[in-house]
């Protein structure tokens, strides 16, 4: 989730994507709200 926290690596949308920060993204904007509540709630994650 923090792949460039020291900022080494290029900032911008193109080095993003070219680093996976954006991997299958779309997919869990495609789910339904409560799904991707509950798999938050499910991985522990705050």
């Amino acid at each position: 989730i923090f792949s460039n926290l020291y900022k080494d690596q290029d900032p911008f949308i193109n080095g993003a994507l070219k680093r996976g920060d954006w991997y299958r993204t779309k997919d869990i904007l495609s789910c339904p709200q409560d799904f991707v509540i509950d798999e938050i709630k499910k991985s522990g994650l705050r």
